[in-house]
């Protein structure tokens, strides 16, 4: 599986989550983001709270 991170905005991390919990996803919010993972426990989503924005790590194309 193939893994991609970016540095996104707030309101971009924010719309992300949104979709995956709409995809029926649980999201899961920690001491220093978000993460979320798939029914087999594998990481498809993980956001890193930063300055202004958040260091976001997840699955290539999860988002297409």
């Amino acid at each position: 599986m193939k893994y991609i991170s970016r540095i996104a905005t707030k309101k971009d991390t924010q719309a992300m989550i949104k979709a995956l919990r709409q995809s029926g996803l649980t999201v899961d919010k920690l001491d220093g983001g978000y993460e979320c993972k798939s029914t087999g426990g594998v990481m498809l989503f993980r956001a890193m709270t930063g300055t202004n924005s958040y260091l976001v790590r997840m699955v290539d194309n999860l988002f297409v």
